[in-house]
């Protein structure tokens, strides 16, 4: 499905967009989440609202409590939890037996849970860096859509597409599957690819995390040969 042949992507730069308000995501350690197998959970009514109010985070939905009265949850992102507790400080994750998680236990659980997660959480820095919404892209069959601002208020702009470090190269014809996807919608496709610098094997993750970096690519349906690839 790959071909010998490679296609020279120029490298783009995303549009500037507003800023979202994020003045205050709370203190430090403010938030509790859950760890779940899949996602993780914020049960707090106060801080599903904080979260959701500053800074867009997260899906809200409802749970049935003990009283069988439904309430509010938010959903998180393994990336959106991780940026939450190791760049902004402001979220502690416990267990099903509520033990307090440490930083390196919860980036050893998420990286177990999937294989690509320093890339996804890397991209998702750099995307925040930006000042953009991210969302899930799973709907579109890729890893994150990215909001000018809330999603309430306007539709996402990019899909984005993570090229990890050891993957294989994307080939024109997965190109043009992606754009098929996403273009009833009115999304333009973003790849963006994740570098190791070097051998990242530091035990320390804020060196760890400085020796990746990203690249974006944004190809058209129309310029990309089928036979090409990223």
């Amino acid at each position: 499905m790959f071909f010998r042949e490679k296609h020279k992507s120029s490298k783009v730069k995303l549009p500037k967009v507003p800023p979202v308000p994020v003045e205050s995501v709370g203190r430090p350690e403010s938030h509790i989440a859950l760890l779940g197998d899949f996602f993780v959970v914020v049960h707090d009514l106060k801080s599903v609202e904080s979260l959701r109010r500053n800074g867009c985070f997260g899906i809200l939905t409802t749970k049935p409590n003990s009283e069988d009265v439904e309430t509010q949850i938010l959903i998180l992102m393994k990336e959106e939890a991780f940026f939450l507790h190791f760049c902004l400080q402001c979220l502690t994750l416990v267990n099903d037996q509520d033990e307090v998680q440490s930083t390196r236990a919860i980036f050893q659980r998420f990286c177990s849970q999937k294989k690509n997660f320093i890339s996804t959480f890397v991209a998702y820095q750099y995307l925040k860096s930006k000042k953009w919404v991210i969302k899930s892209g799973l709907k579109f069959c890729t890893d994150f859509l990215l909001y000018r601002e809330s999603p309430s208020s306007y539709h996402s702009s990019y899909a984005v597409f993570i090229q990890s470090i050891d993957s294989d190269a994307l080939s024109g014809t997965d190109i043009q599957a992606l754009h098929r996807a996403t273009e009833i919608s009115g999304k333009e496709i973003l790849i963006l690819k994740v570098h190791a610098s070097n051998e990242s094997r530091e035990d320390c993750l804020e060196t760890k995390f400085k020796n990746y970096t990203v690249s974006e690519v944004n190809p058209s349906r129309f310029t990309f040969h089928p036979t090409q690839s990223t």
